[in-house]
């Protein structure tokens, strides 16, 4: 019995974690998401997008997006963008034999304000989600870890277990059946000879014949009752 619940047990652990996520949850994972595909880490938090250390204050975290957001201004961002391509053919021109850098083109200037625009957009639901109680939940998440998107829905990862793990299961499960096994054929050594025991007992007391007087022999039949007179 306690075998087959801690067999239960352990398949529910290696069994692939879910939970049904609020939305607030799925809010969560969506941005962390986006931050993975679009930004230059990958692996930044929400503190790091913000450059705040996690246990920033709101005033700390108001203050930082204001400061980003200035930058991702649409005039900030043409005017950064010209400015990088002046520079360039500036550079350019002191070395001979290079082509000379263009100003940015108004599709490159449209692209680069849509790039800084999505991540504002995104700084401004991360700052929302830092500011209010929905932080305590991904600070959670970032303790504990975060599920993967699985096709249709948030899923933890399935435990894989290295080699030694395997290697421990293999043996734990293989000694526990050889134990079981030599005790059985204990247990069946040990019958056969109090068998073989019992059997040389009474063919030594009453040689061939094996059945122990006043026990194995069958009992007298009762007398039958008297006839009434």
């Amino acid at each position: 019995m306690r075998f087959s619940v801690l067999s239960i047990g352990l398949l529910a652990f290696l069994s692939p974690l879910t939970a049904a996520w609020s939305k607030e949850d799925r809010e969560i994972f969506r941005i962390r998401d986006e931050i993975k595909a679009h930004e230059p880490n990958a692996d930044a938090t929400f503190y790091d997008l913000l450059g705040v250390k996690n246990g920033a204050s709101i005033d700390d975290i108001t203050k930082a997006y204001r400061k980003i957001s200035r930058s991702l201004h649409p005039d900030k961002v043409r005017q950064q963008l010209i400015a990088e391509r002046a520079k360039a053919k500036k550079d350019k021109k002191k070395k001979p034999g290079v082509n000379v850098s263009k100003p940015p083109t108004q599709k490159e200037i449209k692209a680069a304000v849509k790039i800084a625009s999505d991540r504002q957009a995104r700084l401004g639901l991360v700052r929302n989600i830092l500011s209010g109680p929905d932080r305590d939940r991904y600070d959670h998440f970032l303790r504990n870890g975060f599920p993967a998107w699985k096709g249709t829905n948030y899923y933890y990862n399935r435990y894989r277990p290295g080699l030694g793990t395997v290697l421990f299961g293999v043996f734990l499960v293989a000694g526990g059946a050889f134990h079981y096994i030599a005790l059985y054929m204990s247990w069946k050594r040990q019958r056969d000879f109090v068998e073989r025991y019992i059997k040389f007992a009474r063919n030594a007391a009453w040689g061939d014949n094996l059945n122990i007087p006043g026990i194995d022999d069958a009992p007298a039949p009762a007398p039958a009752p008297a006839a009434a007179e």
